[in-house]
């Protein structure tokens, strides 16, 4: 029995030599890497929160997955997140937190965010990248680099969409619109450009109105009242909820147009308003949704099972934000490595990273199998511009696919 004891002991003493040495290998290749740090700048806590929480989980888990995989050889991404609250007076504090942390690129996934930064990242000479996209932020084209179709051109496109496709547009006569949200810029501008298309498309729609409420309002009664007789109806943001939920609780019918922002936010909005409300609502999105069969989508569970496996049911239900994160910053970090491969990891550089983004092209197949091609030049700062149609369906509670991908013109 003392034999064994001892034996065992041994064995154990072995092992543990064993995991020091791992351990002492495995640090001594992280001090090799050269570290890229990644500023964050989004909501966390804020009213924006329920859609942006899962896409931050999604940044974090991505990076973990390049580091854990190596696969951007002698580089360790690092995140460096800061929580704005929704509060464009953190803004610029956020700017200077995150590069007191050495960050050399900034995501902005907030586009009022970004919108403040510009100015700042380009006299500092800091890659931007905008998870949403304005057309403040594109032209003329900077060090800013986003990745969705120009919300205010999206909603345009989505606009022609409805008016050819639509089993409910109206017959023999325009179809009545109109829009409310917060008045910040991103909502101006998307009303904006709906206003101007509604106007030089008169044939097809009349414009029943813009009512803006003041940013944090979630009182809509007045401005469901003024666009009770519309055909559609469109928001943006946060905003959604609380008026919708006014709209119908009103008995008002118009069907709901939207743009990235009802699945982002689908676990708020069916806790709010219900199916009954969102049922026939028309969603264009720029990224997949979690029900479709495709590597990005695969790679994407994957890797929230692995990191976070406790959470990966209530990430996937509140909305396709997580999966949006996997999409958008796995371009970021692909045009890193191709940055990092022309250059090498010790000169990586924000000039790097212009050179690369506009030259780079993306593989075809692979994880991008099912995903449009992408990419940026010396003109066009945003990669994608496709979007793909879905409609919100309560008898079934699912949503059903209404088209494929179409590039916005």
């Amino acid at each position: 029995m003392n034999y064994y004891w001892k034996r065992a002991i041994a064995c154990f003493l072995v092992l543990a030599m064993i995991s020091m040495l791992c351990l002492s290998c495995n640090g001594g290749k992280d001090e090799e890497k050269v570290t890229i740090t990644i500023g964050q700048i989004t909501d966390l806590t804020g009213a924006g929160a329920p859609a942006l929480q899962p896409l931050h989980y999604g940044i974090l888990d991505l990076a973990a997955y390049y580091n854990e995989n190596d696969l951007i050889p002698g580089v360790k991404i690092k995140i460096a997140s800061y929580n704005n609250q929704l509060d464009p007076s953190k803004d610029i504090p956020g700017y200077d937190w995150v590069k007191g942390r050495g960050a050399q690129l900034v995501i902005a996934v907030l586009p009022q965010t970004a919108e403040i930064l510009r100015p700042f990242a380009e006299r500092d000479g800091v890659p931007l990248v905008s998870l949403t996209v304005t057309e403040t932020l594109i032209e003329p084209p900077g060090w800013v680099f986003c990745f969705s179709p120009p919300l205010a051109r999206g909603m345009c496109g989505l606009l022609g969409w409805v008016a050819q496709n639509d089993a409910d547009f109206p017959t023999g006569r325009p179809a009545k619109i109109g829009f409310t949200a917060w008045s910040e810029p991103t909502g101006k501008s998307i009303m904006e450009a709906m206003k101007g298309y509604c106007q030089s498309h008169s044939d097809k729609f009349e414009w029943k109105g813009d009512f803006m409420v003041p940013v944090g309002s979630v009182f809509f009664g007045g401005e469901a009242d003024k666009l009770k007789d519309c055909d559609y109806v469109a928001s943006w943001g946060y905003s959604i909820g609380p008026f919708l939920k006014e709209y119908r609780a009103k008995g008002y019918k118009g069907k709901l147009l939207d743009l990235n922002c009802t699945l982002m936010y689908e676990k708020l909005l069916k806790d709010s308003c219900g199916w009954q409300a969102l049922d026939g609502t028309l969603a264009g999105v720029t990224c997949p949704l979690w029900k479709e069969s495709l590597p990005l989508v695969d790679l994407a569970r994957e890797a929230l099972e692995r990191y976070h496996a406790g959470e990966a049911r209530d990430l996937i239900a509140s909305g396709y934000g997580y999966l949006g994160a996997f999409q958008n910053v796995m371009a970021i970090f692909e045009v890193v490595r191709a940055a990092v491969e022309e250059v090498g990891a010790e000169n990586f550089s924000a000039e790097a990273f212009n050179n690369a983004a506009i030259n780079y092209k993306p593989p075809q197949g692979g994880i991008w199998e099912g995903i449009p091609q992408w990419g940026f030049s010396e003109t066009r700062r945003y990669a994608f511009d496709n979007v793909k149609i879905w409609e919100w369906d309560a008898e079934t509670e699912d949503f059903l696919l209404r088209s494929d991908w179409f590039a916005i013109e």
